[in-house]
């Protein structure tokens, strides 16, 4: 039986677009997510409802015009309808959220306050009792890593979501092997210091093969200018970094995702 949080928090986004981004790229794994808020940001570790996928992502309150927290606090929220209430808004709006234990529910203001469009709307959304138990962060370690752009990724991952569904990476030698094995066709990608990517490093050769359900979406959901980082070891679960989404220079802020290998059978 989950525990009633007592408290409150208040945040304010100087844009709708940063909270809007934010919360995309996590609902593409979950939609009924814990919060997990203290004195200095937000942090939301969750899997996706198969297990075979994991998100850890940290928004330190630096990323934020306005923050509030005062006590730890862990609530939960359904990331599908915030989402609704965020596309509301435009790219010139700002928006608070709120939430207090108090009345159980979020708060979200968008707000408009250019001219003669100058506007506040509020809508309320319930908040969810968090029952489970926190997630434990992965004990993983990774023998190459690759660094790319993530509208490079993008391209990619389409090229290979024609042919199969699912992709297996090979890194050896000096470049990154993207490959997609389908029925009937077949689509294999070479990428390079040279051709694509921004970093490569391996100590020695990796292979596994995912599935594009999980890879495809999570790379689509980011924008085009963000950078993507891909670690992984031979049959072992791929760690891809999101960089760009958060406008801050804070060492803690990231976007993690964890991703189980598809297991290959004769």
């Amino acid at each position: 039986m989950a525990q009633k949080q007592l408290g409150s928090f208040h945040l304010k986004a100087k844009s709708v677009e940063t909270l809007k981004q934010l919360v995309s790229v996590i609902n593409v794994l979950a939609a009924e997510v814990p919060l997990e808020l203290n004195e200095n940001g937000i942090h939301v570790r969750v899997m996706d409802p198969s297990r075979v996928a994991m998100i850890d992502a940290a928004w330190p309150k630096t990323i934020f015009e306005e923050y509030n927290c005062l006590a730890p606090i862990r609530v939960g929220v359904n990331l599908g309808e915030l989402l609704k209430l965020l596309r509301r808004g435009s790219k010139n709006d700002s928006v608070d959220l709120d939430w207090s234990s108090e009345t159980a529910k979020f708060k979200v203001s968008i707000k408009n306050t250019s001219g003669n469009n100058a506007s506040s709307r509020n809508f309320t959304l319930p908040s969810l009792n968090v029952d489970e138990d926190q997630v434990p962060e992965p004990k993983l370690s990774f023998n190459a890593k690759a660094k790319m752009v993530a509208s490079t990724f993008q391209q990619v991952m389409n090229d290979v979501d024609i042919v199969s569904d699912h992709v297996r990476l090979e890194v050896k030698a000096n470049q990154m092997q993207v490959i997609g094995q389908g029925d009937l066709m077949a689509a294999t990608i070479t990428l390079s210091k040279e051709q694509g990517l921004l970093e490569l490093e391996s100590t020695t050769e990796a292979q596994a093969t995912y599935s594009n359900a999980f890879i495809g979406s999570i790379v689509k959901a980011v924008s085009t200018d963000s950078l993507v980082t891909l670690e992984l070891s031979t049959d072992m679960p791929v760690k891809l970094s999101i960089m760009g989404l958060l406008d801050t220079q804070d060492k803690d802020a990231h976007i993690i995702f964890f991703i189980a290998p598809r297991i290959e059978t004769e």
